[in-house]
């Protein structure tokens, strides 16, 4: 199913609402959608001077335009959200164009859109690798594309992880017993069908182990699997908060070159100090 805007012609990202965008540069698509299905009747575009509306921000958040070509399912507010994360990155560094480079990699992703869950990976990742070219492309070297991509896959899902790593941290009572139990139970169904995970219990606490990466999976389908280490940028986040009463290791990865991804979680809450 193709959702979005077609129209090469309108500048992305615009936080706007153009009333005669329809009728002066929509093609019949565009036109036939009007005020119908998911997309509503707000168009946000951001580089338009003359003929807006401008919205308050919070209504750009709520409508946020997803000029995708090839979706399969209703983008989420996280993916709205995710997109714009990536274009306001790409503009302080002075680059635009994203969301054509986004069509080029989701044009032969449809297939693999199976349920929103994975849809969801899938546009985070052509997010990724849509911003690596692009800053390939401004003369930047793998190395340092790569170094000036993680903290943009960062980004502000920083601040939101910390948020909630603290309330869970002070409103669960057993809060190894919690991870151990989102990890058993709740993990593999958030992830989605796109990975598989494996968990075992141990004498210190317990194993989750990624068998099936999906973005590992997404790369290879586009012959960038040296990308992967930036997506592990991301585990840092929560890994880098995790309380002192959990102790952590990753003694390997598939951006390694391992087979597959282990984390292990081992129980410091009943242990003395400095042991």
């Amino acid at each position: 199913m193709n959702v979005g805007l077609s129209n090469p012609r309108i500048p992305e990202g615009t936080q706007s609402f153009d009333k005669d965008w329809l009728g002066k540069y929509a093609g019949p698509a565009e036109r036939r959608r009007n005020g119908q299905g998911w997309r509503g009747r707000l168009l946000c575009h951001s580089d338009m001077a003359d003929r807006v509306v401008k919205l308050p921000r919070w209504a750009v958040i709520l409508c946020l335009d997803v000029p995708m070509l090839h979706l399969e399912f209703r983008p989420s507010l996280f993916d709205r959200l995710t997109i714009n994360h990536f274009r306001r990155s790409l503009r302080k560094l002075g680059l635009r164009g994203l969301d054509e480079n986004l069509n080029e990699v989701l044009r032969s992703e449809t297939a693999f859109m199976i349920d929103r869950t994975t849809q969801s990976h899938i546009l985070f990742g052509a997010c990724i690798l849509a911003s690596y070219r692009m800053l390939r492309r401004s003369g930047l070297s793998e190395k340092d594309a790569k170094r000036t991509l993680a903290p943009i896959v960062c980004g502000d899902g920083r601040k939101t992880q910390a948020v909630i790593m603290w309330i869970v941290c002070n409103l669960t009572r057993d809060l190894f017993r919690q991870f151990e139990s989102y990890s058993r139970d709740q993990l593999p169904r958030k992830y989605g069908r796109s990975f598989k995970f494996v968990h075992s219990t141990t004498s210190e606490g317990f194993v989750s182990c990624v068998t099936l990466c999906g973005y590992k999976t997404f790369l290879a389908r586009h012959r960038a699997t040296e990308l992967l280490s930036v997506f592990c940028e991301w585990d840092k986040v929560w890994i880098d908060m995790l309380p002192p009463t959990i102790g952590f290791k990753r003694p390997q990865t598939q951006a390694d070159g391992a087979k597959s991804c282990i984390f292990e979680f081992q129980d410091r809450s009943s242990k003395p100090p400095f042991v």
